[in-house]
């Protein structure tokens, strides 16, 4: 934002940075973060709860919408799909591991919600298609 507002970033850049950001970036975040986890102390009720959670929030955030936008709107099941995948996927592991790492210092919590990104992808993308 502040590279655009100030000229240091052209439009035709943007597209370069969303590309390395998307395709380089963040899996390479991900996968540091699988590779350093010890599976022997990894919690199966953080993690199944965690995808719980986040299940409950998209079928939570769909049925909403669908419910204010059945009668009127004939795109609702899109709407929903796409503001319940929004609700329940986004910063998980941005936000995520930061908080917990700070609340939980010297757990090894923060490296479950790598672990619980993909899971929870696999279940919930297909869902909202």
């Amino acid at each position: 934002f502040v590279g655009r507002k100030y000229n240091y970033m052209l439009p035709e850049h943007e597209s370069g940075m969303a590309n390395f950001l998307s395709k380089v970036s963040l899996p390479v975040a991900i996968g540091l973060g699988i590779a350093n986890l010890d599976f022997f102390q990894l919690d199966i009720i953080i993690l199944v709860t965690t995808i719980l959670a986040k299940l409950t929030m998209f079928l939570s955030v769909a049925f909403i919408i669908l419910m204010t936008k059945s009668g009127r709107d004939k795109d609702a099941f899109l709407h929903a799909g796409m503001f319940g995948l929004f609700a329940a996927m986004s910063n998980d592991v941005a936000i995520g591991v930061v908080i917990i790492e700070a609340v939980f210092p010297g757990t090894n919590f923060g490296s479950n919600v790598f672990l619980a990104s993909l899971p929870g992808a696999a279940v919930i993308q297909p869902l909202s298609l």
